[in-house]
């Protein structure tokens, strides 16, 4: 006598409960590869995002080196060019010469010097400016002035076109001795202008029985 055995059919609520947790494991699982995807699709950004900011950051130090440099060039540029506007400007400086006209008497009180533009151009003004008082002369001021002009710290005596001359006055008081002149004449001729320092021969003839030697310079 055999037995014979039937199997009980699986209700739909054990099916379930066996399959969900399978379920939610697989989803987990995949959550998790793809959450660790992720992070390294992440993490490879972040260095992407460094190596950006690097390239940029040194392209900023690289820009600012260029610009750096730049302004070192239109520096010297610009001194090269002020260099050689002033090397041409003291080439067009004028040429003057100052001469006594004709010396005082050994005690005069005054005495007419020449101003001689030897080129290179003609110049529109030309200003005499007055003896800057020395030590010898404590406080007494020599002041100039224009031939029939008045007396002044200095004295308009231009225009005086090349090759010609013009004249003015030196006061020199009635002191027996005198220290050494020299002025400063300023000039101009169109827009530029220079000043010099012109030492003065002697202005007055020897006292009698006096020996007169050349004014050391």
């Amino acid at each position: 006598m055999h037995a014979v055995l039937y199997s009980q059919p699986m209700s739909w609520s054990t099916v379930t409960s066996a399959v969900i947790p399978a379920i939610g494991l697989v989803v987990a699982v995949i959550a998790a590869i793809y959450a660790r995807s992720s992070a390294k699709q992440a993490g490879r950004s972040v260095v992407q995002a460094r190596r950006s900011a690097d390239a940029a950051e040194q392209s900023v130090s690289e820009a600012k080196r260029a610009a750096d440099a730049a302004e070192r060039s239109a520096g010297a540029a610009t001194i090269t060019a002020e260099a050689d506007r002033a090397q041409e400007h003291r080439a067009r400086q004028p040429r003057l010469r100052v001469v006594v006209d004709q010396l005082a008497a050994h005690d005069g009180p005054s005495v007419i010097y020449r101003v001689h533009n030897d080129g290179p151009a003609n110049l529109e003004s030309v200003v005499v400016n007055q003896p800057v008082p020395s030590e010898a002369d404590g406080r007494i001021h020599h002041e100039v002035a224009p031939i029939g002009g008045s007396w002044s710290s200095e004295a308009e005596i231009g225009p005086i076109g090349m090759g010609a001359h013009a004249r003015f006055t030196l006061s020199l008081g009635h002191a027996p001795n005198l220290p050494a002149f020299a002025v400063r004449i300023d000039c101009r001729a169109g827009v530029e202008d220079w000043s010099e320092v012109i030492h003065l021969d002697e202005p007055r003839e020897p006292r009698p029985n006096q020996v007169w030697l050349p004014t050391r310079r």
